[in-house]
């Protein structure tokens, strides 16, 4: 593929991945600017390569319809966070019932995958796994290598939800190859986003911390690389650089590209802003994502990170809002809970054991020890190694 022109096989660039052969730093940072370039484009030139392979592969143009539906899943792509849920789900349920139409198996497996998020906002696992499983059915009919890619990264973004990192360790890499085997520059940056939420789950994400800031430096436009670094030095206990890095983005007014990243970018901010104790960078994001306190945190398709109501929970403990703390605790607990996510259950219990010890009401302490033996028994059967640190230090303190 075009930003792969020239590489050479050596040691894994991603830390941890000692097996892996992949392209070097430079060519993953090519990989990842890239990415940055079909985001500002809204994603035009993944799409015209579409047509390209259905010439070889099936020997059909895109007409009609089928341009409509392309032209149609780009507005999924171009929607802004106001809309991001009711008119992003209208938009895919307009791409499939054209995808469906028109009889393009090529469609329709890009329609089954887009249907994937807006089950995830409804909470409807069910809805989302039916979607997948439709996919691999056309996927495995056509064999082409672009759907097989996506499909790979539905397979590993359910493993890591249901809480089986290693494995989708494993499914992760699978993807990279037929990613790279596609041609498909998002490939390698994809790959590193699951990559770090997989490390995020295994208690591991220190691991990758060196590099992506290498690759911040070299690559400023990448916007993504802001909050996911800003919140990765929190996990690392480099609290005093978060803050740094937050007061920057408050003095901007958390600027951030209105797309499908922004959720995830609000999400990080809010969580770094917890940790670091920024309470004007906390109070300013409250401000900016109240609104979306129940969406599903979804980058990448299928990737989940959870409800958004966790980490302003923990923003307005920081705060002292402890009504709205508990409301917003409510809500992702009932969305962990239903997405079948042990992590992010998990997770949001330690969180929430955080503002039941800063409130100290009647029974909040009991209450913070039932949700820290829970989450602790939940980090434990999972391998959820930062999850079981963090209840730990909890049961040492009690």
């Amino acid at each position: 593929m075009e930003c792969l022109v020239g590489q050479r096989e050596t040691r894994s660039c991603f830390p941890g991945n000692v097996g892996l052969q992949c392209p070097t730093r430079f060519t993953i940072r090519a990989a990842l600017e890239r990415l940055e370039h079909h985001h500002r484009r809204d994603h035009i030139g993944r799409h015209r390569r579409a047509p390209t392979v259905r010439r070889e592969q099936i020997g059909e143009h895109l007409v009609g319809e089928q341009a409509v539906a392309v032209l149609s899943e780009e507005r999924v792509h171009r929607t802004f966070p106001e809309q991001m849920r009711t008119q992003r789900g209208r938009n895919i349920e307009h791409v499939a019932v054209l995808a469906d139409r028109s009889g393009d198996p090529v469609q329709r497996s890009r329609a089954q995958f887009l249907r994937v998020w807006p089950c995830l906002q409804r909470c409807d696992l069910a809805g989302a796994k039916a979607a997948t499983a439709e996919m691999e059915t056309i996927v495995e009919r056509i064999g082409l290598p672009y759907p097989r890619w996506q499909h790979a990264l539905l397979v590993t973004s359910f493993l890591l939800l249901a809480g089986d990192a290693d494995a989708a360790d494993a499914a992760n890499e699978h993807a990279l190859q037929l990613g790279t085997a596609a041609g498909t520059p998002d490939a390698y940056g994809v790959y590193g986003g699951v990559l770090a939420n997989i490390r995020r789950h295994q208690g591991r994400l220190g691991e990758l911390l060196d590099f992506f800031l290498d690759v911040a430096r070299d690559n400023p436009s990448i916007a993504a690389l802001r909050p996911a670094i800003t919140n990765m030095l929190c996990d690392a206990g480099r609290v005093d650089e978060a803050r740094e890095r937050l007061a920057v983005e408050a003095a901007n007014d958390f600027d951030f590209p209105n797309e499908t990243s922004w959720a995830t970018a609000m999400h990080e901010f809010l969580d770094a802003a917890a940790t670091a104790g920024s309470h004007d960078a906390a109070r300013a994001l409250v401000d900016r994502v109240t609104p979306y306190a129940t969406h599903v945190v979804a980058p990448a398709g299928p990737l989940v990170l959870g409800a958004l109501a966790r980490p302003l929970a923990r923003a307005a403990t920081l705060l002292g809002d402890h009504d709205r703390a508990e409301e917003w605790f409510a809500i992702a607990h009932d969305v962990h809970d239903r997405l079948q996510a042990p992590y992010w259950l998990a997770c949001g219990q330690l969180d929430h054991a955080e503002l039941c010890l800063a409130r100290r009401a009647v029974g909040d302490p009991e209450r913070a020890r039932d949700l820290v033996t829970t989450a602790a028994a939940t980090a434990a059967q999972y391998g959820c190694a930062g999850l079981t640190r963090r209840a730990t230090g909890f049961l040492d303190a009690f």
